[in-house]
């Protein structure tokens, strides 16, 4: 998940700041699989990313 969101570096030091950046990487994830799964994709995660990215 760390890898494919690229949550390589915290955006606020507070720990609210973290917490939201946390589980919205969450949320994004579990959306990501969702899709996968509703579509019967073979794609992997990235490649929905790719996708959602560049339309």
């Amino acid at each position: 998940m760390k890898k494919y969101l690229r949550i390589d570096h915290l955006i606020s030091r507070m720990i609210n700041g973290i917490l939201v950046q946390i589980f919205t990487a969450m949320i994004t994830y579990i959306v990501l699989l969702m899709i996968q799964y509703l579509l019967s994709c073979r794609m992997g995660i990235p490649d929905i990313i790719r996708l959602a990215r560049h339309g």
